[in-house]
């Protein structure tokens, strides 16, 4: 039986209401948290419901970790970098931020100065398990500095922070019809003691930390610490934190299945607020789980395709070439190929193939190579990656029947 909001049970039938939230919040299986929604007290029931999301979450956890163990280590970071990049654009894409993958893939790779480069290298840090401070306030300000500030304060710069770790004045949230769906914490000193009870809670072993997860990314969107880009920390706290606790790769898909259901995830918010909810997180926390196990869903698909994929592309390989060295060259381009979003330069090559310079250059300027492998000119740059469809063709023919002899 779904767990139903207690805003809708008010409307469904008000006379049994009260009743229902007395029995939800002092029930045996609920968690009362240190931290107020409006004037009431944040709690959330442990339902059968979100037992069985945290199963089957966990269980793909395990099917991805296993998958993830077949492929080789070149596809898997080609993989994580084309999915961080996508993840950055969805996050930003979310809050109506403009940029370009190509202008995302650009800065990671070159560190030149741009507004975004805080929030793109701490993206591609959570695959090298950085660790991230979150247990101040002074933290959580120093984390944002870095992920958000900059974008933040080119818009404009009265979105700056201006409090001793948040903001000074008020803030709220508009639709696009510019009603007012929700206002932040106020004064500082208030948003200072919500932040310290919210991190407390993230802090709480006794909490699987799932539920701690989902929980904290409510609270900090509820809180409205800063004037501008809380939901771009909240995402990008919930990726690191997710790829502490699970497989690494599900730091990067977050954002991207949030904003295929971005109309249900402000919803959960808004449903969240209504004072008629009375402080009850159940029900985000089960969208928040139902999110969270689409991502897995997602990524585990995806990697099993992918490494179906290379073990037949492996096969094709090693039967077009004898020679190690090229069949290791063209091992790698093929990686790129199924799990990449650009290429490599011959630089990169030589270094990821263990094939010296000579052999390399070789083999990409042999007669034939333009049908096998792709070049791909970005500035001063070649980039090179192996054609799919040669490989595909090449599949074809190994399969086609043997004509009979003749009589």
């Amino acid at each position: 039986m779904r767990y139903e909001s207690l805003k809708k049970l008010y409307y469904l039938d008000r006379a049994s209401y009260e009743q229902e939230y007395q029995s939800r919040i002092h029930g045996v299986s609920s968690t009362v948290l240190d931290f107020n929604i409006g004037d009431s007290p944040a709690f959330y029931v442990s339902t059968e419901e979100m037992s069985r999301l945290i199963y089957q979450i966990l269980s793909l956890d395990k099917k991805v970790s296993q998958t993830r163990s077949l492929l080789p280590t070149q596809a898997i970071q080609q993989y994580y970098h084309r999915s961080m990049i996508e993840e950055v654009f969805q996050t930003l894409d979310i809050e109506k931020v403009y940029s370009t993958r190509k202008e995302i893939a650009d800065t990671y790779r070159e560190r030149k100065e741009d507004k975004l480069l805080g929030m793109i290298t701490k993206y591609g840090a959570l695959f090298r398990t950085e660790n991230i401070p979150l247990k101040t306030c002074a933290d959580v300000r120093a984390l944002y500095d870095e992920i958000c500030l900059p974008e933040v304060a080119r818009e404009s710069a009265d979105n700056a922070p201006d409090g001793q770790y948040f903001r000074k004045n008020p803030v709220n949230v508009y639709t696009k019809t510019d009603q007012i769906i929700h206002s932040g914490l106020f004064p500082e000193s208030k948003i200072i003691d919500a932040m310290e009870r919210a991190l407390r809670f993230l802090q709480d072993d006794a909490v699987d930390m799932l539920k701690r997860i989902a929980a904290f990314h409510y609270m900090l969107g509820y809180i409205h610490p800063f004037y501008d880009g809380n939901g771009r920390l909240a995402r990008f706290i919930s990726s690191y934190l997710l790829s502490r606790e699970l497989d690494t790769l599900i730091g990067v898909r977050l954002s991207y299945t949030i904003n295929m259901g971005k109309n249900q995830y402000y919803r959960m918010f808004k449903e969240t607020n209504d004072p008629k909810n009375r402080g009850d997180l159940t029900p985000f926390i089960l969208g928040f789980l139902e999110i969270l196990l689409t991502s897995y869903t997602n990524l585990y698909e995806a990697l099993q395709g992918k490494e179906h994929a290379l073990r037949t592309y492996t096969g094709i390989i090693d039967q077009r070439f004898k020679d190690k060295k090229q069949a290791a060259i063209a091992f790698l381009l093929m990686q790129v190929s199924l799990f990449g979003a650009e290429g490599l330069t011959l630089k990169e090559i030589v270094e990821h193939s263990d094939v010296g310079y000579p052999t390399v250059d070789k083999f990409l300027k042999a007669e034939g190579c333009q049908t096998m492998v792709y070049c791909k000119k970005d500035g001063k740059r070649k980039l090179y990656s192996l054609n799919l469809s040669w490989l595909d063709q090449q599949m074809a023919e190994t399969e086609k029947p043997s004509l009979p002899a003749p009589m």
